[in-house]
C-alpha cells in the first residue's frame, strides 16, 4: 500500500511533468507565431502523414501525382518527417530533386513550412497548436474506411478525439473513399453534421491509385518488394496484416510477441502448398517487432506502401483492420483472423457485421490455415468483389486526379462527387462550461444539457481539458448527444504578447473599442479552436472566467450569453484570509459585459440585484433572468429509486441567446 508521503511525492513529480510539457508546448507555439506573420507562399505544398512515420498512406500518393504533373512544375514540396535519418529511402530518392525537401517534425523548419505553405495535406492530424490561416488550403485525406468504432462512438471518444476534431473543422477539404465513410464517419463518429463548413470529396482513395497500376504488373511489383528485402522467391504471398489490440503503450510487448508466434504457425502451415506469409504490422507496433526480431525477410518494411505489397498479395489473412476495404479492391480472397471477436466487438465496437465482411471468420490458427488453403485454390473472391463495390466503387487509378482537380486546379465541383450539405435545421448553441470541477456551477451546467431540446439544437459544448479524476467524472457525466471540444490551455503567439493578454484576462478586462491586434489575437484562437465552425448561439455558462467573453468577441453569431450564478458585485468584494482574490478577476470579467446581448441571472431576486449593481458595466435591458434546472431522474437514482421523473411544467426556455466563459486559472 502506498503511504500518503509517496503518493504526494508521485503527483508532485506528475504536476512538474504536465508544467514542464505545457512549457515546451508553448516554446513551440512561439515559433510557430513567429511564421504565422509572415506571408503565404503560393506555391508550397507541405505533407505530414501519421504524425511523420514515413512518406505514406494518401499523402504520398497526392505528392507523387503532383510532382508528375505537367501543368503542377511550379510547386515546391516538403515533406516532414519525425526522423529523417529514420527514413533513408525517401530522403535519398529526393535528395536531388530541386523542387522537394524534407523537415523535421517539431523543428523551426517544421513551423516555419506549417505557418507559410499554402497547401497543407495530412492523413491523420497536425498537433494542437496548429491553426490554418485563412490563406492556406487543408486537405485531410485521413487514412481509410474505419471499420472500428471512432470519435462519440466510442466510449468515452468524443473527449479523447478532440484534436481529430479539431483537424476536421480546420480542413477545407476532406477525403471520402465512400458514402458509407462520408455518413458513418464524417457526419456520425465525429458529428461534423450540423457545423462543417468545408467540402467532403467523396472520390475514392488515393494511395489505391498505385494499387491499381501495381496490379496490372504483377512481376514488377514482386521484384520491387524482393528488393527491399523481402523473401519471395516465386511463392505466392499471403499478407497477415492485423491491427494493433493494444489498449496502451504498455501493451506493445505482449502484442508483437502475439504477432510473431502467429506468423510462425501460419508459415509452418502453408509450407507444404509453396507460400510465404508476410507480416505487415501496424505502426504503433513496427519498431517494438523489429526490434525482437531483427532484419526479416518477412517483416514488411514501414517504407514500403502498403497497397504496393496489396498489389503482389494473393490473399490477405487480417482482423478488424480496415485494410481489407482497399484489398477487397484486388477482388482476391480474404481470410479474418479474430480469436478474440466477441470481446473485441463488444469492447470498441466494430460497424459492420459478421455477414458485411468479406471473409470467413476464424478464430484458431488451425480454421484460419484450413481457410486460407481454400481460398488460395479460388483466385479471384465473390465476397471481395461485393467489399469492393460498395467501399471502392471510386477506385479506379484516376482518384489523385480528381482531387487535384478539385483542390489543385480549382476545377467545377459539379463534376465529381463533392459534399458540402452539412448545414442544419437546427439552432447551433456553443458552450462553455467551466472548469468542470465539481461545483454548482458543473451541476447546473450538466443539468441544463441534459433539459436541452436536441430536437431544435445542434449543441456544441467546451472546457479545460484535464486527466484529474474529478474532471475526468464530470466529463463523463455531459449528455451523449452533445459535440464537445475540450480546450487545451495554449495560445499562437510570443511570450510577450501570450503574457499581455493574459493579463488582460485575469486584470485589464476588455477596453471599449476592440483593436486589430486584440481581433487577430482572438480570431487565430477561435481558428485553434473550432475552425470554420461558426454558431447561432454562443453562452457563457461559467461566468466566472473571460477566456470565452475574450473569445466571443470575435464569434460570428446572432447572439451571445453570459450567465450570473450569484451577486457577482458582492463576489468580488468578497474576502477570504484577509485577501479579495476574486477581485481582479471579475472586474475584468465586467468589462466584457457590454459585449453580451444577454446577462442571464439564475432568479428573479438576483436579476434585480444584478442589475443594481452592475449598472455600470451594462445596459438595464441586457439582463435577464431564468431559473436553473434538474435532473430529476439522476436525483431518484441517486436516492435509490428508479424510474423516472414525471414534470408538471414545462422545463425552463433558454433566453434566445447565449455565450460561455472559462475559468482564469485554467488559462
Amino acid at each position: 500500500m502506498r503511504t500518503p508521503k509517496l503518493v504526494s511525492k508521485a503527483r508532485r513529480r506528475l504536476a512538474l511533468g504536465t508544467r514542464l510539457r505545457a512549457a515546451e508546448s508553448q516554446v513551440l507555439a512561439t515559433r510557430y507565431a513567429r511564421w504565422r506573420t509572415q506571408q503565404v507562399r503560393e506555391r508550397t505544398v507541405l505533407y505530414e502523414s501519421f504524425s511523420g512515420n514515413g512518406m505514406l498512406d494518401n499523402p504520398e500518393a497526392i505528392f507523387r501525382y503532383l510532382l508528375a504533373s505537367p501543368d503542377m512544375v511550379d510547386l515546391e514540396h516538403v515533406w516532414a518527417l519525425n526522423d529523417l535519418a529514420a527514413h533513408p529511402e525517401a530522403v535519398r530518392e529526393f535528395a536531388e530533386h530541386p523542387r522537394v525537401r524534407f523537415v523535421q517534425t517539431r523543428s523551426p523548419e517544421y513551423f516555419k513550412a506549417l505557418a507559410t505553405s499554402r497547401y497543407l495535406v495530412n492523413n491523420a492530424t497536425f498537433r494542437q497548436e496548429f491553426a490554418k490561416r485563412p490563406d492556406q488550403i487543408y486537405l485531410n485525406t485521413w487514412h481509410g474506411t474505419a471499420l472500428k468504432h471512432m470519435g462519440f462512438d466510442m466510449p468515452g471518444g468524443g473527449p479523447e478525439s478532440r484534436n481529430v476534431t479539431r483537424n476536421l473543422l480546420n480542413a477545407d477539404y476532406l477525403v471520402s473513399a465512400n458514402s458509407f465513410m462520408t455518413e458513418s464517419m464524417y457526419r456520425g463518429a465525429y458529428r461534423l453534421q450540423g457545423i462543417f463548413r468545408g467540402a467532403v470529396i467523396e472520390e475514392g482513395q488515393p494511395r489505391l491509385d498505385r494499387q491499381f497500376q501495381a496490379v496490372q504488373n504483377p512481376e514488377e511489383t514482386l521484384a520491387a518488394l524482393e528488393a527491399r528485402g523481402l523473401g519471395i522467391g516465386g511463392r505466392k504471398v499471403v499478407l497477415y496484416a492485423p491491427t494493433w489490440r493494444g489498449e496502451s503503450f504498455s501493451d506493445l510487448h505482449n502484442n508483437a510477441s502475439q504477432l510473431l508466434t502467429t506468423v510462425r504457425e501460419l508459415q509452418n502451415g502453408l509450407d507444404e502448398v509453396n507460400c510465404v506469409v508476410l507480416l505487415k504490422v501496424h505502426q504503433v507496433v513496427y519498431d517494438m517487432v523489429r526490434q525482437r526480431i531483427g532484419d526479416s525477410d518477412f517483416l514488411v518494411p514501414n517504407s514500403v506502401p502498403t497497397n504496393l505489397v496489396l498489389a503482389a498479395t494473393d490473399l490477405l489473412v487480417t482482423d478488424y483492420s480496415s485494410i481489407f476495404f482497399d484489398f477487397a479492391a484486388t477482388g482476391r480472397p480474404i481470410v479474418h483472423h479474430v480469436p478474440d471477436y466477441e470481446d473485441y466487438r463488444g469492447g470498441r465496437g466494430l460497424y459492420l457485421g459478421e455477414e458485411d465482411l468479406p471473409g470467413p471468420l476464424c478464430v484458431t490458427v488451425r480454421e484460419t490455415l484450413a481457410e486460407i488453403r481454400n481460398g488460395l485454390a479460388h483466385e479471384v473472391s465473390q465476397r471481395s468483389r461485393e467489399t469492393a463495390a460498395r467501399f471502392s466503387p471510386k477506385d479506379d487509378g484516376h482518384v489523385c486526379e480528381r482531387i487535384v482537380d478539385v483542390v489543385f486546379r480549382q476545377r467545377d465541383e459539379a463534376r465529381y462527387n463533392v459534399h458540402r450539405d452539412f448545414g442544419t435545421e437546427k439552432e447551433t448553441l456553443l458552450i462553455y462550461l467551466g472548469s468542470m470541477k465539481s461545483q454548482g456551477i458543473t451541476t447546473s451546467a450538466l443539468n441544463l444539457l441534459r433539459n436541452i431540446d436536441f430536437e431544435k439544437y445542434d449543441v456544441t459544448a467546451f472546457y479545460p481539458w484535464g486527466r484529474g479524476p474529478d474532471r475526468v467524472k464530470n466529463m463523463g457525466l455531459v449528455d451523449d448527444r452533445v459535440r464537445v471540444i475540450p480546450r487545451a490551455t495554449l495560445f499562437i503567439g510570443s511570450p510577450r504578447r501570450v503574457r499581455e493578454e493574459t493579463k488582460n484576462l485575469l486584470v485589464n478586462g476588455l477596453p471599449a473599442d476592440l483593436t486589430e491586434r486584440h481581433r487577430k489575437f482572438w480570431s487565430d484562437e477561435w481558428q485553434r479552436m473550432f475552425g470554420h465552425a461558426r454558431f447561432d448561439h454562443v453562452i457563457d455558462f461559467s461566468g466566472y472566467g473571460s477566456y470565452a467573453p475574450f473569445l466571443f468577441t470575435v464569434a460570428e453569431a446572432k447572439s451571445s450569453s453570459i450567465w450570473l450564478h450569484n451577486d457577482m458585485f458582492a463576489d468580488m468584494q468578497r474576502e477570504t484570509g484577509g485577501k479579495r482574490h476574486l477581485e481582479d478577476r471579475l472586474r475584468a470579467v465586467f468589462t466584457t459585459y457590454r459585449y453580451f446581448d444577454h446577462l442571464v441571472s439564475v432568479s428573479p431576486e438576483l436579476d434585480r440585484v444584478n442589475r443594481e449593481k452592475l449598472a455600470a458595466y451594462a445596459t438595464l435591458e441586457q439582463f435577464t433572468y431564468t431559473l436553473n434546472t434538474i435532473d430529476g431522474d439522476r436525483v431518484l437514482r441517486m436516492a435509490g429509486f428508479e424510474g423516472a421523473v414525471t414534470l408538471d411544467h414545462e422545463p425552463p426556455q433558454l433566453p434566445s441567446g447565449h455565450a460561455a466563459s472559462f475559468d482564469t486559472d485554467n488559462v
